[in-house]
């Protein structure tokens, strides 16, 4: 290493003062670091992903490195730069015979590295603004080819789960349980088995191409322009996949650093910029594998028997929080809910429904707000006094309301978010929908009937009515007919029934529902995460 050093001090086309050069090891890499530059080595291993012992496969990996790494930082990635032995040692100079390759970078400056902003509490909302910008536009340019498909297909990640539970079989009791190892596993292989569909239309979409491969917090420098570093050169394998797990990557990074609302932000702003409306259902997932490989990784760690006994502490503790965050992602990987909330008017169903929705974190739709939406459109007026079953409410308009409904609602669970309905639900034939398309979609439907004694829901309606500012057109003199013509509901089964009386607090109705042992919400994206101390 003092060879390399007086080399690196010696070379000619030096353009810094001469001062100490930093040196750190990685599993594949040693990097040193002078004021202005970095050089950074393949260290001569075979570590079973990559053989770098032959010197023209450390100068292939080095010429990738740089080629890859341009994409995202194409003024950091300066060239390969080989070293040579000569009659006065190592040298950078042009006579010698060649010994090794390093890949040339400039030094980027630390205070602006995006894990040293995190820990420093200075990352902004508006920086995750800028780099999903950066990465929308990286995954655009990209395109998928037949040969990389393969990358993303359900038997390749059967097969990479595969392997990551087999190699941790040997942490187990160690830096997770047996327990979390098997709910991770059913979980994991349920959600292959539910998304299948899915997968395969991201696989025929184009959407796996060669990307970066790892996109931690501390590969970014948020300066302007923002520059991502160290991606994956020595492997396809690890590279190349869905757009979604490249950057679920990061996304899992954030929540290690103790900011989900960064990493929310960050999913947020790249779905508004590529239009990608079907990768939300898979982050959970990707991220949950991010995670699993950070903690298996790190448990390996700990197979080496000369780690310093406080190493070895600070190891295990780091794979736990790491399994702990995969276990988290796991949660929000259940299936979606479609919870149907239903009943008459003015019994209090859309005030629950809100209260629902403000408590799960669930989507809401109101049949009240997109039948008005659709009666703007097409030039009626905002409230409609008409007769039972005419104006903006006759069966035409009603079908056509629930249809946008249901639209909406198909593209929410697809996309994995579960979605509430609140509307009247009056007619067989609207609920039954509602189940098939839950059934269709994977979801676990639930249908919520709320009821309440008459005297107090026309007292309720008579208040809305003169106060003038809820969406609904309900009237007293309008209950009875709907009442009479409400279809009873018994086409879900009981345990999917949950009839609630609303004449009470909301708040009281809601929490006796979310306490039903047959409802299984979903954990909400990045609800259930904490900091790994990364």
């Amino acid at each position: 290493m003092e060879r390399v050093r007086d080399a690196l001090h010696a070379r000619p086309f030096r353009r810094e003062p001469r001062r100490p050069i930093a040196l750190v090891q990685t599993h594949i890499s040693t990097v040193f670091i002078t004021t202005r530059y970095v050089f950074k080595f393949k260290r001569p291993l075979d570590v079973g992903f990559v053989d770098f012992r032959s010197l023209a496969s450390r100068r292939h990996f080095c010429r990738e490195e740089l080629r890859l790494n341009r994409r995202l930082a194409p003024d950091v990635y300066l060239g390969v730069v080989p070293l040579r032995s000569g009659p006065g040692g190592l040298t950078f100079g042009r006579r010698g015979r060649i010994v090794d390759y390093a890949v040339l970078m400039k030094r980027l400056p630390a205070e602006r590295m995006l894990d040293t902003r995190l820990r420093a509490g200075k990352a902004l909302p508006a920086d995750m603004d800028g780099l999903a910008d950066v990465l929308a536009r990286f995954h655009r340019r990209l395109r998928s080819t037949p040969r990389l498909a393969r990358f993303g297909e359900l038997e390749t990640w059967r097969r990479n789960w595969r392997e990551n539970f087999e190699q941790t079989r040997p942490e187990i009791g160690l830096t997770l349980s047996a327990a979390t190892h098997d709910a991770l596993r059913s979980r994991v292989f349920d959600f292959l088995r539910r998304y299948r569909a899915l997968v395969r239309a991201r696989v025929a979409g184009g959407y796996v191409r060669n990307g970066h491969g790892d996109l931690r917090c501390e590969h970014i420098c948020l300066s302007k322009p923002i520059r991502i570093i160290d991606c994956v050169e020595f492997s396809e394998r690890f590279r190349c996949g869905d757009v979604a797990n490249d950057l679920a990557f990061l996304l899992m990074d954030l929540c290690a650093f103790g900011q989900p609302g960064l990493a929310a932000r960050l999913l947020e702003r790249y779905r508004e910029r590529t239009g990608d409306r079907s990768m939300r259902a898979l982050i959970p997932f990707y991220a949950c594998y991010r995670a699993f490989v950070r903690g298996k990784v790190l448990g390996m760690r700990l197979r080496d028997r000369n780690l310093a006994p406080q190493t070895r502490d600070a190891v295990t503790a780091r794979a736990r929080r790491f399994f702990a965050l995969a276990e988290a992602f796991a949660q929000q990987m259940g299936p979606p809910l479609l919870l149907a909330v239903c009943g008459l008017m003015g019994v209090g169903k859309t005030t629950l429904a809100e209260k629902l929705a403000a408590r799960t974190g669930m989507a809401l739709l109101s049949s009240d707000r997109i039948r008005k939406e659709l009666a703007a459109d097409a030039g009626r007026p905002r409230r409609d006094h008409s007769a039972f079953g005419a104006g903006i409410y006759t069966e035409a308009w009603t079908r056509r309301t629930y249809a946008a409904m249901f639209d909406r609602a198909e593209e929410t669970l697809a996309g994995g978010t579960s979605v509430i309905l609140d509307a009247s639900f009056s007619r067989r034939v609207q609920r039954r929908r509602a189940l098939a398309l839950a059934r269709r979609l994977g979801a676990e439907p639930y249908v919520v009937e709320c009821v309440a004694p008459d005297a107090i829901t026309l007292a309720r309606l008579g208040a809305r009515e003169r106060e003038g500012t809820s969406l609904s057109d309900g009237r007293p003199e309008l209950y009875l007919r709907q009442k009479s013509a409400f279809d009873p509901v018994v086409e879900i089964a009981p345990a999917r029934h949950l009839r609630v009386r609303t004449d009470r607090p909301a708040d009281e109705v809601a929490t006796e529902i979310l306490n039903t042992n047959t409802l299984r919400i979903p954990a909400p994206l990045f609800g259930l995460v904490r900091a790994a101390d990364t």
